[in-house]
């Protein structure tokens, strides 16, 4: 199974940022496989915030389990 998701982030200033996420029962920790929806969800919005903040570095949930 796996999951993909799209999230959008609004800035104050109007700007907006827009990415996906992916993830599956294989690229997570066993812990967390059942939640790979969520996973998925997670990822998309740590990187429109990342952009919209000018983070040059990936978030921890990016990071290969």
């Amino acid at each position: 199974k796996m999951a993909i998701s799209r999230a959008r982030v609004t800035m104050k200033d109007g700007r907006f940022f827009e990415n996906f996420g992916s993830a599956n029962q294989e690229n997570l920790k066993p812990n967390m496989q059942k939640n790979y929806v969520e996973m998925a969800t997670t990822r998309a919005m740590a990187r429109c915030i990342r952009f919209g903040l000018n983070v040059d570095f990936c978030s921890s949930v990016e990071m290969e389990e």
